[in-house]
């Protein structure tokens, strides 16, 4: 029995601390991307990085949970969305409206801040993505 307590009790820090992790995110920001609500949050100073999560990610599962926003945000301008479609973002029914428009997104969010650059980082699914922004918008 004290076994199973102690790795409930594991577990149960283990827990704690993704929680405190989470709420330790910068605050939900949106900006208005063509008409759909994206959702986004801002950590640390310097030069600013955006991050693009994977195909079914959002921010607190591909960036916050992993700890990859709160070491990068000690050396960058964090920026992290949650694509449309995703997370806390615009849900949209029209297949139109994703694909190019999910790196002009992108482009919009950085228009937004008004940064004339940063550093673009795209996991999995979103560095096709990202990979498309660069070599249409240059």
């Amino acid at each position: 029995m004290r076994l199973i307590l102690r790795g409930l009790g594991i577990w149960a820090g283990l827990i704690v601390a993704l929680v405190a992790t989470f709420a330790a995110a910068s605050e939900d920001k949106y900006f208005d991307s063509a008409g759909v609500s994206i959702r986004y949050i801002e950590d640390g100073r310097s030069e600013p990085i955006v991050l693009a999560h994977g195909y079914t990610g959002n921010i607190e599962r591909s960036w916050v949970g992993p700890g990859i926003i709160a070491e990068l945000a000690k050396t960058h301008r964090v920026i992290a969305f949650d694509h449309r479609g995703h997370g806390k973002s615009g849900k949209l029914h029209d297949p139109a409206q994703y694909g190019p428009e999910m790196g002009q997104d992108i482009v919009r969010l950085m228009d937004h801040l008004q940064l004339p650059k940063a550093h673009i980082m795209g996991y999995s699914f979103d560095a096709n993505v990202v990979a498309q922004l660069v070599t249409k918008n240059n």
